[in-house]
Formats: structure tokens, sequence, C-alpha cells
């Protein structure tokens, strides 16, 4: 059964799930630029997944001072993105979720265009993505994935998904698995509706493209997509995807 359109007007509420693990020496950057650019969002669920570098400790720290900690809960689940997203959205009260990562920052108007997205009758969708790094090489990437994430309706991560929570549970939230569960939801989610895009970006860390290559990375993720696609189990891939970590 699909879920109805929203047709009411009033702008509907948001809430903001961000799975962290081992982030000690940026979660404080994270943090602060995340209010910076969301004071308007009514709820934030961060969900460490058992950080063993003092993360959920520096977390508890910050929280308790900040101005918004009203705002904000401070969860833990054992590690895995799918599991810590799940855990997370058990605790939304918003009419949609926002799925953020630690290193993807959204933009100044994110929760705005969210809500215009809801009420424009979206049940799921993406921003456009930018990378952090200068070089024209990382703008042919960037272009390449928004292109790619047009065409196929298939949204990762680094992309700011966002779900009307009626429609993350009648799905069943996302599939618990190591690796690729942003694809293996995107999927699911494609039969009820194609994704909504938003092209204002989200800002996301360019850091895995540095630190091991251009090339090699591109390389390592269309085999990893590739592989996921002739239907290689994601704990197997997730050991080639350790491998380069």
């Amino acid at each position: 059964m699909e879920p109805a359109v929203n047709t009411n007007f009033p702008l509907p509420t948001i809430s903001i799930v961000i799975p962290v693990y081992n982030e000690i020496k940026s979660i404080e950057i994270f943090i602060n630029r995340l209010f910076n650019k969301t004071g308007n969002v009514d709820q934030v669920i961060i969900v460490d997944g058992m950080s063993n570098d003092g993360t959920h400790e520096k977390l508890k720290s910050i929280l308790e001072t900040h101005p918004d900690k009203n705002n904000i809960k401070l969860c833990q689940s054992e590690p895995g993105r799918a599991r810590q997203m799940n855990v997370g959205a058990e605790e939304c009260f918003g009419d949609a979720i926002i799925f953020l990562h630690a290193d993807t920052t959204l933009p100044d108007d994110g929760i705005a265009l969210v809500q215009e997205k809801i009420n424009e009758g979206a049940y799921w969708g993406r921003f456009d993505v930018r990378l952090d790094a200068g070089p024209v090489m990382y703008r042919v990437i960037e272009t390449m994935m928004n292109w790619r994430s047009a065409y196929t309706s298939i949204a990762t991560g680094d992309q700011a998904i966002f779900i009307r929570t009626d429609v993350f549970n009648m799905n069943g939230g996302f599939p618990v698995m190591p690796l690729m569960e942003d694809i293996a939801i995107s999927k699911q989610l494609k039969t009820v509706a194609l994704t909504s895009r938003i092209k204002s970006p989200v800002l996301t860390s360019a850091r895995r493209w540095q630190r091991h290559g251009v090339w090699p990375t591109i390389l390592l993720m269309s085999m990893l997509r590739l592989g996921f696609w002739f239907g290689i189990k994601p704990e197997r891939l997730a050991r080639w995807y350790q491998k380069t970590s």
C-alpha cells in the first residue's frame, strides 16, 4: 500500500540522524557546524557505533553545555551504519528524517529545502554533492556522482538521503548489512517513487580520495557497486573495502 501524499500546508517537522564511529578528531567541529547550518531543525539523533577513540565521551562532554542540547539525543548501538541509522530512526518524531554522515554539511537552507520537497509530495530524496577539495578533478567526480544518481534514482549516504518517516517505517528501515545499505534502500524505495533531487549541494569530505588517490578510489567504488549489482555478498565487499581503509 502506498503512503498518502502529504497535502498539509504547515511545514513538516524534520529529524536528523547521524551515525558516528571514531570521529574524535573532527566531532566538535562537526557539531558546531551542524547547528550553524540547521538552527531550525526539530531534532538531532547522534548514534555512536561503540567508538573506541573517545568519540562518545567527547560528544557527552560537548552536549552537556551545548545551547541546543535539548534538541539533541546521543545514543549508542552496535557498529555499522545501517544498524546505527535504524536505532536513531526509532527515536525520531519528525515527519521526515535526514540521514547525515559526520563528514557532510547541509547547505544553509537544507532543512527548508527538504520541508519544501516533503510538502510537494516527495516520499524520499537526496541532495547533490560537492567535495571539499579544490582541484578540477573533484568537480568532474562530483558531477558524475550527481548525474549517475539522477539517472538511476539511486542515492548514496554522502548525498544526505531524506525519507518521510512513515515511508521509512513501511519500508522496514535500512537493510542491515556491512556495506551498500544506501544502495539497497534506494533500490527498495524507488519501487515506491523515484528519488527527489535537491540540486543545492551538501559539502562532503574528499578525505578518502585524497588519502588513496583519485583513480584507485574511482576503481574501487566502481568495483564495489558492480559486485553488489552482480550479487556478491556485502560481507565480502566490506572486506575488500576495509583492506583499503
